[in-house]
């Protein structure tokens, strides 16, 4: 709950900086095909977390019965954080962003 909370408040101030409001053209990549998050690119964005989530509490469950409560934070939770974010941070393209965000 707090980490998906915390991926939920990451969107606040990350989405007018991908779009340019606050530090100019940002480009999600430094090469010709990378282009400018556009405010269509932005709401993708900010709201794919919720397909993860789906995914998360249909599986969630399945996962509990199967490994117990702490079986299930760290088959499910810490491995999801660790590469969500991390795929997060080395994207360079607004798609990768947006798929890097379903698995946080």
């Amino acid at each position: 709950a707090i980490s998906f909370g915390y991926t939920l408040g990451f969107s606040s101030p990350a989405l007018p900086a991908m779009q340019g409001s606050i530090f100019g053209s940002l480009k999600c990549g430094d090469d010709d095909d990378a282009a400018t998050v556009t405010s269509a690119m932005g709401s993708l964005w900010s709201s794919i977390v919720n397909v993860g989530g789906l995914i998360g509490a249909l599986s969630g469950g399945r996962i509990l019965e199967a490994a117990g409560r702490r079986g299930a934070l760290g088959v499910a939770a810490a491995p999801a954080l660790v590469v969500g974010w991390a795929a997060t941070a080395v994207s360079r393209r607004a798609v990768e962003v947006v798929l890097a965000r379903v698995v946080v």
